[in-house]
Formats: structure tokens, C-alpha cells, sequence
């Protein structure tokens, strides 16, 4: 018997064994098995139903089959039935498939595309079968049922899953496609459709769906697939759609056997909403327009971009995002060996249009994107400033004019290159015109330079040239001229933070200078007239003229001249501030053509940078010298505080000549000083009146016949300020006021007069009057304030209602006030307030006491005592006879204790009493009341301020 006969026969044996079903099922379990290892994975089954004549069912199958990348594909299937056409056998032609129908039930499908290391065979416990030949392709039945639980593909950057799937497929019928739920997450976004239903066919083992409402305003017309290339871990697809009021095509490629290109990917679009795709993207910003027209490509590995090609090309009109509006946007961009070119940009709004087109290095690493290589070419033409609110909001909507810019931009190993020209005509912002502009501005390396800047509205001009070097060891180098007839023109481009405040009046400079990190130096040179804040200020209430010359740098700032004045007092000073502070020379000061000042000084820096919101605390740090020289003519002390800078409401004259130097511990001076007719504010008073004579005697300064005039009254007195050998200055002060006059808290101004139901009256304050005398002692760092008042007058305006201190308020404290002088509120304070053998009351009939002691600071006085009047009041109308009234102050109790005790009668003659014990705001209330009145009508009138 020859070979081929032996081999026939061979053949034969093995078919007709294939009839016995055992030897059928094992034969099928060996063929999965080794298919599985040719993919370099693994199979298993629960069981194998069928025979060579019935339909193969096939129980719990799973298959295990790894990707490259380290991806991997998971199958599973509660059960699977076959039915082979033997006859496709013995068909030499026709399209008679082998598989005659695959019904797949309780299936389950995970794709885990990967990128890490690849997998690979092998990795079973079992020993692995012999392998033959190359592995068998997926065959496709004629009718194939499919009924998944769920399938999903994941990867690092994206995933899509879906769950309750049903598809029925043939070449024979249409069939249909459903899914309960489908997700769909590209890193940060997702996006869940429901209910999805569409049609299904086959053709020529190509999978076709259709007809599929994923949601309003997104359609799939046509979606189609090789199912064999799917099984073999390829994907070839197309999909058509009908999104967001226009049309969508792509065509995709999916090779995980490609390393290299695993993806690849092209498309085209039309007439695609912007809101809708908006709403799509879960975008929550207000959007708008059309996308008209774009294609785009890609091919390459979507966990490496940077290394495929790819490109995009769209047309928009009308776009809209938030408040930002365009009218039309043409882009078109490549990728190509890890560069960027964009050959056109070309951006159209209103009168204005940006065209841009370059290229650069794809950004990666630790480096900014700026330090890569790139390559642009800018074209501004804006006609219309005004317009650019709709895109750049929100400021644009203020300007107007003109503007282009022109010119590239290069970046070779992150140094700059290039250069741009800017040009402008008849601009405004807001208030402020620039009739033309023209700007040139270079990049070299790591310099920008302004080659040249000119703007000019008339005769008003600013114009330059400088440089700044950017990077760590930055730099800059700048030289400017302007002159401007009046600053008030460009108030609004003049603001923080190029100014303090904007300001009014001509300016005429010249500023040259250079600098880096650690220092800077220049010259200036400035005049101006009739400067003055925009917004008025009481520290700046009259228009200045004047100049300023001089340079800064490493050693300070020198000012080799500067004057300030307004025709009635001129200022003009030669000055340097430095590190041992502020140094003053040939100061002069000038009231018309006469000269009322002249000197020389030297502060120390917490004195010039603290002026004039000085505190005692800062001024005794100063270890620097002090150095004061000056010589006063009738200087008119109200003119000088039309200076910026100087207390304002001030008046009087000086006189006299004035000599110190040393430091604020160690002082020495000489010199006369006369202070007449003064008047200033202190705090929340007016002091007028004010005179003074002032004497240096050895290392004391002595203030002689000292007075004033205030709300309190005529006060005199003397005072010291003595230095010591390396000690602190001590100071002494010991001022009278024979008839001082003080007004009580707030909460008890009470209202006097006739009462009338429902009117209101005005409240008359408690006045206090009597005397006082005052003493300072101690070191001027902390000195002690005492004092002695002696109160022989309550005086009440008249007789007063005292409902009010019966009624529920917020308990409170009496507004003692202290002195709010930031030189004084932190001395220490002790005071004795006393009434002798009484007091006084005037305005209604009574008598009273006063014992109170206050301690703390002049600032925070802690009061303790008690004020005791017997008085004649009123109640509605109605007489209160008062006695006791008592206020209570305890030591560390801030709301002080009332105690009240009254009788009285209403205007009708009947009787009654109302008393009232507590703390000040807050107390507890007793009423009783005679016939025909009630309890509740007299708990009324005071609770509730009723009447009779």
C-alpha cells in the first residue's frame, strides 16, 4: 500500500471517529485548547453537550487571551450553541457558510488594550500541548444571536462599557441591536446613554449597525466592523452620524499586534452646533455658533501622540463662549515628527482680524513651553477697539481707535528671536485719548527690547526706549521723556498700580535709569504745576506747582533740588535719604517774597517714614542722630498746612530760633520758641487759643506759660522734657482748668421739656462741669498721667424723662471715652473723679455725689466707683421724685450696675413707685401703683414708653 493510500486511510479513521460523540467533545475541547495557546492564552469549559450530527453546546467558557502592551481580552459565556452545515463541506461554490447558526447566552467581554510590559504564552500550570501551524481564523456563522450581559474596552485614557446587550446578526435577514446602558469615559468626561435600540445586517463578514437614537440631537446612521478583525484583536471601522444639528464621518483602524501604529483614525464634519456639543461635553460655560467645515487625521499610538501624525482643519462662524463672541475662525494645524505647524489661524471679529501661523516643538518634559523651539508670525489689524469687548471682555468696551501689530516670533533652544511692530491712531480708554502710537520691540536671547516708544495726544507726549532681561539674573535699563498739560486727561490710564492715585495738573519729566534684583539706580527730573489729587483729599486740598531733581542708587536717594508750592508759601529743599535717614539742606520756606523759615535736618527713618501718623513707641526705637537747625519769622502756621503732608486746620504763627542734635535718648540743643494764637485739632476736639513759649535750658527743653481753649474750658499750665545721660527723656507736665465742662456718655442724655404723646423730643446731654487738674510724669516711652477733678455742677437742661433706664436694651457699657491721640493712649492713667461735699444739679432740683477712680491707660481707662444723684424727673408728664440713682462701676465689669428708686404722681394726681436694679440696660423692674392707676399701666409708660 503506497503513502498517499496510508494517508487516505488515515484520514478516513479519523473522520469516522469524529462520529463517536465522546471522542466528538474531546476532540472540540483539544481544538479550543490549542487555539487558546497559539494565541498565547488559555481555555477552559465547564462542560461539552453535542455531537457530529447535533448542535455543539458548550457550558462555561472562558478564554484568557494577553495583548500587546500588556493588554488583555477576557470571554465569557454561560453557554454557546453551534450547528454546523456539513454540506458547506461538499459545496465547491455558493456562499454557504460552515457555521450554519452561534447562539451566545449570559455573555460577558472585557478588553484591556494596555501599555505596559507585553504578555505573553506560557504563563499557565499546565503543560503547555504541541503547537501546529498558524492559528485558525475566527469562522462567522450565517445567524449569530448574541445576548451579553455586558463588554467593555478599557485602557489608561479612556473606557466604554455597556450592559444588557442583545444582537441578533445574519447575512440572511436584518436583525437588531439593543443595550440597556452605555458609558463611554475619556479621562475626566463620561457620558451615559440609555435604551438604546437600533438595526443590524451582514455583509461579506462586515458587521453594519444603524438607525440608533443615542440621544436628542446625536444619531448613529451608520456604524460598521470586520467581526473577524475584532477577533483577532484588530478593529476596522466606520461610523456616520447625524450630531448636533449636522454630520459626522470617521474612519478608524485598530491593530494591539502594532506597537508602533496601533491607531489610526480619520474624519470630516459639517454644521456642527456648538451648544449642543457643548452640552455634550459637559461643558456648563453659555456656548455658541456653528462649527461650518473640518476634517482631521491621526495615526499613531494614543498613549504616545506626541510620536504619530496628525492633523485638523475647521471653519466656525459666529462662535460664542461665556460673554466672549467671534464672528469666524479658520485653523488649521499638523503633527508631524513631534512638531506642531499650524499653516493658518485666522481669527475675524467685527472690524478686527488676528492671523497667526507657525510652528513648534510638541511641549514635554520639566520645561515650559516657551523654552522649546517654536516659530510665529503675528497679523493684528483691529479698526475697532471698541469691539474687542466681545471677545476679550470686559474693559474693551471702554476703548476705541485702532491698532496693528505685526511681525514673528522664534525660539531656538530657548532663546528668543525676533521682533514687533505696533501701531495706533486715535485711541481712548475709557477717558484717556492717545491720538498715535508707535512701538518697535525686539527679542534677543533672553532680552526684550522696546527699541522705541511714542504715543502723543497734541502737545502731550511720551516717549522711550529700554530692555529687560528675563530669567533669574534679571535685569532692566530704561530711558524716558513726557510732557503732559494736564495728568487729569489720563486719569483713568493713571491708576494703581502705575500710581498711587491718579492726579491732576501739567507734569513735565526725564527719567533715565537701570537695576536688577538687588539694586537699581537712575535720575529724574520733574516739574509740574497745579498738581493736585484727582479725587479731593484733605491731605492734598490745594493745587501744587514745583520740581524735582535729582538721582537714586545703591547709597540711597539724592535730590539735588525740589520745591513745592502755590504762590502764598513755597517750600524748596535740597535733600538725600540714605541709611542713617533723611537728610534736609538749605531748607526754606517762603510766605510771598518773604522768607519765614530757613534750616537744616537730619531724621531718623521712623520719623520721615511714619509722617505724620507717628506713635512715641516708633520715635524712641530711633537709634539713628538727629540733627535740627532753624530760624522762624511770623511763620503762618496755615499756610503751612496747605502743604501735602503737613496737619491740615492748623493756625497760628512761630517765631524764634531752634538749635538740637544727638540722638532720641541723648539730646542736646539751644534756642527760643514762641507759639501765639495756635489752633488745631486733637482727636475729635478743637483747641484754639493755643500759646506757648518754648527754651532750651542745659539738656531740658521747658514749655512756659502754656494754654488753651477748648470744649472744657481755658487750661494752663507748664511742662519739661529733660534727657538724661544714656537714660530715657523723662517728661513733666502740670496743666490746671479751673472751669472744665464735660459732657456724660451717650446713654444717659435724656429728654426734657413738655411730653407729647407720640412726638418725638430731642435728647439733652448730661453736662458736667467743675475742676481739674492734670500731671504727667515718667519716662516718655511710658510716662504716668494722674489727675485730680473736683465736680461741682451736674447740670440737666431742664427735668428729665428717665424712662429709658427701665427699658431692655443690649447690655452695654458707658462710652467713657479715653483719649484716642496716638501719641498718649498708652501712658498709664491714674485719675480721681470726686464731688467733695457735693455737688450741685441745675435744670431741676437735687444733689449729688461722686466717687470714681480710673487706672489703665489714657487710651483704655478702667473706671471703678459710683455716682450718687437725688433729682426731680418725669415720666410721661408725670412727676418722679428720685432717690436713690445710683451707677455702679466694679473693677473688671464692663456694663456698669443701675440702681433706681422712685415715687411719683401722674398729671391727674395719682400715686405710684418704680424702681429698677441691675445691670445698666438689663435690670429688674418694680412697679406699684395706687388707685384708680394699675400695675399695668404704669409697667406701660415705662417699659414701653406709653403715656398717661
Amino acid at each position: 500500500m503506497g503513502l498517499v493510500q496510508r494517508l487516505l486511510l488515515g484520514v478516513l479513521l479519523i473522520a469516522l471517529s469524529l462520529c463517536v460523540p465522546p471522542v466528538f467533545r474531546s476532540a472540540v475541547w483539544l481544538l479550543l485548547q490549542e487555539e487558546a495557546w497559539r494565541q498565547g492564552g488559555e481555555a477552559g469549559t465547564g462542560k461539552i453537550l453535542g455531537s457530529l450530527w447535533e448542535p455543539l453546546e458548550i457550558h462555561g467558557l472562558h478564554l484568557g487571551v494577553p495583548c500587546v502592551d500588556g493588554g488583555r481580552l477576557e470571554f465569557d459565556a454561560t453557554q454557546i450553541t453551534i450547528e454546523v452545515a456539513w454540506g458547506a463541506f461538499v459545496e465547491r461554490m455558493g456562499n454557504r457558510r460552515f457555521l450554519e447558526h452561534c447562539h451566545v447566552r449570559g455573555g460577558r467581554v472585557a478588553w484591556n488594550i494596555g501599555t505596559g510590559a507585553p504578555g505573553g504564552a506560557g504563563k499557565s500550570r499546565r503543560v503547555r500541548p504541541v503547537v501546529l501551524g498558524e492559528p485558525l481564523p475566527f469562522p462567522i456563522p450565517s445567524w449569530l444571536d448574541l445576548e451579553f450581559k455586558s463588554a467593555s474596552i478599557t485602557s489608561e485614557k479612556f473606557a466604554m462599557r455597556a450592559e444588557d446587550i442583545g444582537l441578533s446578526l445574519s447575512e440572511l435577514a436584518p436583525g437588531e441591536w439593543k443595550a440597556g446602558k452605555f458609558e463611554v469615559q475619556i479621562k475626566s468626561w463620561s457620558k451615559i446613554f440609555r435604551d438604546i435600540q437600533g438595526k443590524t445586517s451582514l455583509q461579506g463578514g462586515r458587521l453594519q449597525l444603524g438607525e440608533t437614537q443615542l440621544m436628542e440631537g446625536l444619531r448613529i446612521s451608520a456604524f460598521n466592523a470586520v467581526l473577524s478583525e475584532v477577533a483577532a484583536g484588530r478593529m476596522d471601522f466606520e461610523l456616520q452620524a447625524e450630531a448636533f444639528g449636522g454630520e459626522l464621518r470617521v474612519l478608524a483602524q485598530a491593530d494591539s499586534s502594532s506597537p508602533e501604529t496601533p491607531f489610526e483614525a480619520s474624519g470630516t464634519f459639517s454644521k456642527l452646533g456648538v451648544a449642543p456639543l457643548a452640552g455634550f461635553l459637559n461643558v456648563t460655560e453659555a456656548a455658541g455658533g456653528i462649527l461650518e467645515a473640518g476634517k482631521f487625521s491621526f495615526r499613531g499610538n494614543t498613549a504616545h501622540p506626541d510620536r504619530g501624525t496628525a492633523s485638523l482643519r475647521l471653519e466656525a462662524k459666529n462662535f460664542q463662549w461665556e460673554s466672549r463672541q467671534w464672528d469666524s475662525l479658520v485653523l488649521g494645524a499638523t503633527l508631524l515628527d513631534r512638531r506642531i505647524q499650524v499653516p493658518e489661524f485666522v481669527l475675524r471679529q467685527g472690524h478686527n482680524q488676528l492671523v497667526l501661523n507657525g510652528d513648534m516643538q510638541w511641549p514635554g518634559g520639566e520645561s515650559p513651553w516657551w523654552k522649546s523651539d517654536f516659530g510665529v508670525n503675528i497679523s493684528v489689524r483691529v479698526e475697532n477697539l471698541t469691539e474687542l469687548s466681545a471677545l476679550l471682555l470686559p474693559d474693551f468696551k471702554y476703548a476705541a481707535g485702532g491698532l496693528t501689530v505685526d511681525g514673528a516670533i522664534r525660539s531656538q533652544s530657548g532663546v528668543l528671536g525676533g521682533a514687533l511692530i505696533v501701531s495706533g491712531a486715535n485711541l481712548t480708554w475709557r477717558s484717556a485719548p492717545i491720538e498715535e502710537l508707535h512701538a518697535a520691540i525686539k527679542l534677543q536671547g533672553e532680552e526684550i527690547q522696546l527699541l522705541n516708544v511714542d504715543l502723543t495726544q497734541e502737545a502731550d507726549f511720551l516717549r522711550g526706549k529700554g530692555s529687560l532681561r528675563i530669567g533669574e539674573g534679571w535685569s532692566y535699563q530704561g530711558d524716558f521723556h513726557g510732557k503732559v498739560r494736564d495728568l487729569a486727561k489720563y486719569a483713568s490710564l493713571l491708576e494703581p498700580p502705575l500710581v498711587s492715585q491718579p492726579y491732576a495738573g501739567g507734569f513735565d519729566f526725564d527719567w533715565s535709569g537701570k537695576g536688577n534684583a538687588t539694586a537699581q539706580e537712575g535720575r529724574v527730573r520733574a516739574q509740574f504745576q497745579q498738581l493736585r489729587p484727582v479725587l479731593a483729599q484733605a491731605a492734598w486740598a490745594h493745587p501744587m506747582s514745583g520740581g524735582i531733581s535729582g538721582t537714586y542708587g545703591k547709597d540711597g536717594v539724592e535730590i539735588e533740588s525740589a520745591s513745592l508750592g502755590n504762590g502764598e508759601i513755597e517750600v524748596s529743599t535740597a535733600a538725600s535719604f540714605g541709611a542713617v535717614g533723611l537728610r534736609l539742606s538749605n531748607l526754606t520756606v517762603r510766605q510771598g517774597q518773604a522768607v519765614v523759615l530757613e534750616g537744616n535736618a537730619l531724621l531718623p527713618k521712623e520719623i520721615w517714614t511714619a509722617w505724620p501718623q507717628l506713635k512715641w513707641s516708633g520715635i524712641l526705637k530711633a537709634v539713628e542722630p538727629i540733627e535740627l537747625r532753624l530760624v522762624s519769622k511770623k511763620l503762618n502756621l496755615a499756610l503751612l498746612g496747605r502743604l501735602p503732608g503737613m496737619p491740615s486746620a492748623i493756625e497760628g504763627t512761630l517765631d524764634g530760633d531752634w538749635a538740637m542734635k544727638g540722638d532720641l535718648k541723648n539730646l542736646e540743643g539751644s534756642g527760643s520758641l514762641q507759639l501765639r494764637q495756635a489752633a488745631w485739632a486733637v482727636s475729635a476736639a478743637r483747641l484754639s487759643k493755643v500759646g506757648a513759649d518754648l527754651f532750651w535750658e542745659g539738656r531740658s527743653i521747658q514749655i512756659r506759660n502754656l494754654a488753651w481753649t477748648s470744649a472744657s474750658g481755658l487750661c494752663e499750665g507748664k511742662a519739661a522734657l529733660t534727657w538724661g545721660v544714656e537714660s530715657a527723656p523723662l517728661f513733666e507736665l502740670a496743666v490746671a482748668c479751673e472751669k472744665a465742662e464735660w459732657r456724660a456718655p451717650l446713654g444717659l442724655h435724656f429728654p426734657v421739656g413738655a411730653y407729647r404723646e407720640g412726638l418725638a423730643v430731642p435728647l439733652q446731654p448730661v453736662v458736667v462741669r467743675g475742676r481739674a487738674q492734670w500731671k504727667v510724669s515718667g519716662p516718655l516711652s511710658a510716662p504716668l498721667l494722674s489727675g485730680e477733678v473736683l465736680v461741682r455742677e451736674f447740670d440737666f437742661g431742664g427735668v428729665p424723662d428717665l424712662r429709658s433706664l427701665w427699658r431692655d436694651v443690649p447690655a452695654r457699657r458707658l462710652a467713657l471715652k479715653g483719649i484716642e491721640n496716638r501719641l498718649l493712649r498708652g501712658w498709664k492713667l491714674q485719675l480721681n473723679v470726686a464731688s467733695g461735699e457735693g455737688a450741685t444739679v441745675t435744670g431741676t432740683t437735687g444733689a449729688a455725689r461722686v466717687d470714681l477712680k480710673a487706672a489703665g491707660t489714657a487710651g483704655a481707662p478702667e473706671w471703678v466707683g459710683e455716682v450718687r444723684l437725688a433729682v426731680r424727673g418725669a415720666a410721661a408728664g408725670g412727676v418722679l421724685e428720685v432717690e436713690p440713682l445710683v451707677l455702679k462701676l466694679a473693677p473688671g465689669q464692663s456694663v456698669p450696675d443701675l440702681e433706681i428708686r422712685t415715687q411719683g404722681t401722674t398729671p391727674g394726681g395719682a400715686g405710684f413707685r418704680a424702681n429698677a436694679v441691675g445691670p445698666l440696660g438689663q435690670p429688674v423692674r418694680e412697679y406699684q401703683a395706687d388707685a384708680p392707676l394699675t400695675l399695668e399701666l404704669v409697667r406701660g409708660v415705662f417699659e414701653e414708653g406709653k403715656g398717661w
